[in-house]
């Protein structure tokens, strides 16, 4: 069993902080994850001792950085079950939603469809440019909001 108020601890965001004389919680991890001390550390670290861009030098800074990111993708993967090669790091949910829309559509023929539901709508939008561009259709668990959202947009 988790020890909530232990975890609370290890993110400076959630130590004490009061929302409506209620103790804060945060839900909105789609758009910004908390962070944990141990990660601030980590990134401090990074920025402090060997901030380079990766896969990118041949000197010993640039081969820090990338132990450090090739690790990090070997534990990432072990985490959860996968290989090395699969894991790519993205800038967040949308952009790695965008990566993997953008990258079936070689694969998307006519008649095709892809059903979503309306939760974030800004992760549909190259569904329905697919949709507009292949003559694929894509329907949405609520329709009335997704053909709102499409004429709104004017992607038809």
């Amino acid at each position: 069993m988790f020890d909530v108020t232990q975890i609370r601890k290890d993110f400076p965001m959630l130590r004490g902080l009061k929302m409506q004389n209620k103790d804060f919680i945060y839900f909105d991890n789609a758009a910004t994850t908390l962070k944990p001390y141990c990660v601030i550390n980590a990134i401090k670290d990074y920025y402090e001792n060997y901030s380079m861009n990766t896969h990118r030098g041949d000197y010993d800074f640039a081969y820090k950085a990338d132990e450090a990111y090739e690790e990090s993708r070997q534990i990432v993967a072990s985490f959860i079950g996968a290989k090395k090669t699969e894991i790519a790091f993205t800038s967040g949910a949308s952009m790695g939603l965008n990566v993997i829309a953008y990258g079936w559509k070689k694969f998307l023929t006519k008649d095709d469809e892809i059903f979503s539901d309306d939760f974030l709508k800004e992760h549909l939008i190259p569904y329905h440019f697919h949709s507009y561009r292949h003559d694929i259709n894509c329907p949405s668990f609520n329709e009335t909001k997704d053909k709102f959202l499409v004429q709104k947009w004017g992607f038809y």
